[in-house]
């Protein structure tokens, strides 16, 4: 092994050369010209070159020497910069080091803040649910002294109303007018009789003075004031805000809500009407109408998803109608949901379970986002989304366990839910099966069915069409009674009134029996109707008569 260290070396600088039994020494002056230095070289005796290369203490190295030395030379400037490559290495990776250290001592101080913060937070909804308390117990006082108050104003109007009922009579003695307004306001009474002469008995809008007037006269009563179109119908407009609201406030109260619809299809636009029956604490049943909505088709998830924008708009003006807070509805109590069970559970929680309850939803979510760098890479919509879910998800979990905790009865009494179809589509279903089972009986016992009443086309395509054309015409056709009453309702009651011999059996029924009967409208309907016409020629004695 060898040592040298340089600056720079060239072939004259070399001054003194030695040789000795263990190996060479070289020692340099150092050249002023070029300002390059070699201090000291130790040759092992192994690497030295052989002892004929030297001669003389005093004579310049040969060649091979500082060929020799150059090498050397070489290898320890490529160690150099290895070395140099790997120090330079060393300190970016402790550079990096040190910024992790410094961002996780940066997340740990934000972790500390915030969890600073939900403890603030918990004072502060402590000292609020302590006011809360508080503002409690004062209305509860309050609402003692307003039920006293209350019962003072009932008795107190008990006594105006006889006053009101003796002055009314003395007024009608003297004076016999009616004022639709009073200091520039339609009355009640005005109101409510411009509403039951539009909706309840048809009075068009522009009619509406008119027959006030005309019906005035009959009694002679003096009508003082009109109404305008535009006061009419923000009339009706304000009586349906004020339906709906009743309809509201009825089913919040009601023991047990139906809700049933039906729709129609006119000039290819489908409409749903909506009713809601329910029972009154007292008993008492009753049915109110819920609105006619236009809707895309007749499915039944269409109709759902019109339920739902329905009663949300009921519930949405309820609210608006009553105002505040206090007296407000929440659309989610009306089907009973478990979220709403567990958000009113977590509001009586102390503030001590609800932090621990936030901050376990908190830690799995940012577990499952794969830790804070995790869910530091999601957007801010979505740790939005993926808050919502989980608080939704602990609210549930939370209306589960106070819905598990309830007695069975009552458990039974909010899950009770019965689903009724519609009943035409059960009936036409049970008439169409029985007529293919009978059919099916025949060609399983090899008897002779009726005789296929095939229209015009058909009759030409089984007789002179192809295999293919008359095997269908066949199969599109049918027979029997079911048939035959189509045939005859087409006749004898056909669905354009221009059509048919509605009239002529009309007259013959009046001639034969006495009196007039029309034939069931099987041209124009399929539910019941041809079900209608069976019995009517049974229990009207009609079968021997046509």
């Amino acid at each position: 092994m060898s040592v040298l260290t340089q600056r720079k070396m060239t072939r004259h600088d070399v001054t003194c050369f030695d040789a000795s039994r263990k190996g060479l020494t070289v020692q340099c002056s150092p050249d002023t010209s070029k300002g390059t230095t070699i201090t000291q070289t130790t040759v092992e005796k192994e690497n030295s070159p052989p002892a004929e290369i030297c001669s003389a203490r005093d004579s310049s190295p040969s060649p091979a020497i500082v060929a020799h030395l150059q090498i050397e030379l070489d290898t320890q400037h490529q160690k150099t910069k290895t070395y140099e490559r790997h120090y330079r290495s060393e300190r970016k990776r402790a550079s990096r080091k040190d910024n992790a250290a410094a961002c996780l001592q940066e997340q740990l101080h934000s972790l500390q803040a915030s969890a600073s913060n939900i403890a603030a937070g918990a004072q502060v909804a402590e000292a609020q649910l302590a006011d809360t308390l508080q503002c409690v117990n004062r209305l509860k006082v309050r609402n003692e002294t307003l039920t006293k108050r209350n019962h003072a104003l009932t008795m107190r109007a008990a006594k105006h109303h006889v006053i009101e009922k003796t002055r009314i009579h003395s007024t009608e003695a003297t004076t016999n007018s009616f004022a639709l307004k009073e200091k520039g306001i339609f009355t009640d009474t005005s109101r409510a009789m411009v509403r039951n002469m539009v909706a309840t008995l048809d009075v068009p809008i522009w009619s509406v003075n008119a027959t006030i007037n005309a019906v005035a006269e009959a009694l002679s009563v003096e009508i003082t004031g009109s109404v305008s179109g535009h006061s009419i119908r923000r009339i009706v407009a304000e009586g349906g805000v004020a339906a709906e609201a009743q309809l509201v406030d009825e089913m919040n109260i009601a023991k047990g809500v139906t809700l049933s619809g039906d729709a129609t299809s006119h000039k290819n636009i489908n409409y749903q009407s909506h009713h809601v029956t329910y029972s009154m604490p007292d008993g008492h049943a009753a049915t109110r109408f819920a609105g006619i909505l236009h809707e895309v088709n007749h499915k039944s998830e269409t109709q759902l998803q019109g339920w739902k924008s329905r009663i949300t708009d009921m519930y949405d003006t309820y609210n608006d109608v009553v105002g505040g807070t206090a007296s407000a509805l929440d659309v989610r109590d009306f089907p009973s949901k478990r979220e709403v069970r567990g958000e009113r559970a977590l509001a009586t929680l102390p503030p001590d379970g609800v932090v621990h309850l936030l901050w376990e939803m908190t830690e799995s979510l940012v577990n499952e986002a794969g830790g804070i760098d995790g869910w530091d890479r999601l957007g801010v919509d979505e740790q939005q989304r993926c808050y919502s879910n989980a608080h939704h998800n602990l609210l549930a979990q939370i209306g589960q366990e106070q819905f598990d905790s309830l007695p069975q009865s009552k458990k039974d009494d909010i899950d009770f839910f019965v689903w009724a179809g519609c009943c035409m589509h059960k009936e036409l279903n049970a008439a169409k099966g029985g007529n293919s089972r009978m059919r099916a009986w025949w060609i399983d016992n090899s008897v002779e069915g009726p005789v296929l009443l095939m229209n015009k086309d058909n009759v030409a395509a089984s007789s002179a069409g192809s295999s293919t054309a008359k095997q269908h015409a066949i199969q599109v056709s049918t027979g029997g009674a079911q048939k035959v009453l189509e045939l005859a309702g087409a006749v004898f009651r056909h669905k354009d009134d221009k059509k048919g011999q509605q009239d002529s059996l009309c007259y013959y029924f009046e001639v034969e029996l006495g009196y007039r009967i029309q034939w069931p409208d099987t041209s124009n309907t399929r539910y019941h109707s041809v079900k209608v016409v069976l019995k009517a020629i049974g229990s009207e004695g009609l079968w021997p008569q046509l």
